[in-house]
């Protein structure tokens, strides 16, 4: 077996990376589908509502949605990632209150 160094050889180098979303089991198709859906539906909530709140800074206010994205894209990967942030975008282009500034939670 070839070695890299001599703490690590190759094999120890081939496994498979995963991200956080990924590591709660494996199971059948349509609960991988409902899970894959859930996750999604729990990330567009915890984006809506860490839009709303704002952290005052001077002279533009920052929002604790960039943190949520960047959690959730390091936790759910690409796939999850991207079907997440383009469902928080349909239900904003769709009229749902989840954005920053908008009519419901703003002074």
């Amino acid at each position: 077996m070839a070695s890299i160094g001599p703490w690590m050889n190759l094999k120890q180098t081939t496994q498979k990376h995963s991200v956080h979303a990924e590591m709660l089991g494996s199971v059948s198709r349509p609960v991988k589908v409902a899970k894959d859906l859930l996750l999604i539906l729990v990330g567009v909530l915890l984006i809506a509502v860490s839009a709303k709140i704002a952290v005052p800074m001077w002279p533009v206010p920052i929002t604790t949605g960039i943190v949520a994205v960047l959690g959730l894209a390091a936790a759910y990967g690409p796939r999850l990632g991207l079907a997440t942030i383009a469902l928080y975008l349909v239900c904003g282009a769709l009229g749902v209150d989840v954005f920053a500034g908008s009519a419901v939670l703003s002074t």
